[in-house]
């Protein structure tokens, strides 16, 4: 919700996960994304976009895929899984409140 706020000035309102993916990029850095399904409300055009945004552009699978700049695996993966229709319900993610963490770390 934050980073779409961030990056396109919309606010994000998430109705399902879509996937989980773990992927090792070229450097062997691991990254973990959780993709979602939801709804996007209208642009709030006092909302100041993070200053690496240079616009937003909505595209659909066959645009996306033809950029100049292909994005990375995982964004298509997300996009196909989808448009497939993966849904899983929200409450697959559990919150940890980061005190929780710390009491996990001394005791383990």
């Amino acid at each position: 919700m934050r980073e779409t706020r961030e990056e396109t000035g919309r606010v994000f309102h998430p109705d399902a996960v879509t996937g989980l993916y773990l992927w090792q990029g070229p450097a062997g850095r691991m990254i973990l994304r959780i993709a979602f399904a939801g709804r996007v409300g209208e642009r709030d055009e006092a909302a100041r976009l993070d200053q690496a945004i240079i616009r937003t552009l909505w595209l659909n699978r066959a645009g996306l895929a033809a950029r100049a700049a292909a994005p990375q695996p995982l964004v298509l993966l997300c996009v196909d899984d989808f448009l497939r229709g993966a849904r899983y319900p929200l409450d697959m993610l559990n919150h940890v409140p980061l005190d929780g963490l710390a009491i996990q770390r001394a005791a383990g």
